[in-house]
């Protein structure tokens, strides 16, 4: 269920057993629970390649439409290994769903829900009708991050991180906490803890076997999406304290790219670290 890099970072983590526990909850279809909810929230994140290689977390509009349980429409410009994100911030739930997409489909590999910790809670989730433009080949305008990005990159209380292992699987994940919990420590370089979750360290693991990453960050107020590629490594401190440091290789700007929050208000995880 695990590939090597996974399983690296759960034996260094020292948690191998519980993560080989709740593996259980990992399915390659999708369960008639998790289907209702991929087919009613409009807030969907993907992990995707562009041409030349680089990784991006862009956001997708939803809701996605099952044609079976193992077999999900996705926006006809994905392709290749995908991982998705579908989130419900009004709930707090969240589902991964990857797998191999083309012509509009996506073949299911991997479906399952994940914990609610350091998900803020915004009063509903967007509105899936609305002139809203998928962003699957987002291309890089700059290659280093500008005063007001970094701006609002440390305002930040939620971003996404689009990792892959190789050309095998893609994932697509989210990360949370208190405002400043990603630091901007130069104009190339951002970091930020690895809070503990569910144990199965897909991203850090990811991480292990290539080091390509990309993250969102979404503007609730507007719908506007910050997004920056790279590459990024893990940082131990110890088996349980860790930190990621990501390196920018390119940064563009999306507007109009999911319903905004605007004016929405927002509760903040009370698993969230003080920083």
């Amino acid at each position: 269920m695990y590939h090597s890099g996974e399983i690296a970072v759960q034996e260094h983590a020292g948690v191998r057993d519980m993560s080989a526990r709740v593996a259980n909850g990992i399915r390659n279809f999708v369960v008639p629970a998790a289907a209702e909810f991929l087919q009613t929230q409009p807030f969907v994140v993907a992990s995707v390649t562009d041409a030349a290689g680089n990784v991006w977390a862009v956001p997708v509009r939803g809701p996605l439409d099952l044609i079976d349980d193992r077999t999900v429409r996705v926006p006809v410009n994905l392709a290749g290994a995908v991982g998705l994100v579908i989130m419900d911030f009004a709930t707090r739930r969240r589902m991964r769903v990857n797998g191999v997409a083309g012509n509009g489909l996506l073949a299911v590999a991997e479906c399952y829900a994940n914990c609610p910790k350091y998900l803020q809670k915004r009063d509903g989730n967007g509105d899936a009708d609305g002139n809203f433009a998928p962003v699957a080949e987002p291309v890089a305008q700059t290659d280093a991050l500008n005063d007001a990005q970094s701006a609002c990159i440390r305002a930040a209380d939620t971003f996404f991180i689009a990792t892959r292992n190789g050309d095998i699987s893609a994932d697509a994940s989210h990360r949370g906490g208190n405002p400043g919990f990603v630091r901007v420590v130069t104009e190339h370089t951002l970091t930020w803890r690895d809070y503990s979750g569910n144990a199965m360290f897909n991203t850090l693991g990811n991480l292990e076997t290539d080091a390509r990453a990309g993250l969102f960050f979404p503007d609730f107020a507007t719908g506007n999406a910050l997004l920056a590629t790279g590459t990024a490594k893990v940082v131990w401190d110890r088996p349980d304290e860790r930190s990621v440091a990501f390196t920018v290789r390119g940064v563009t700007e999306v507007g109009d790219c999911f319903a905004p929050l605007a004016g929405r208000r927002v509760e903040y995880s009370p698993f969230n670290p003080v920083e």
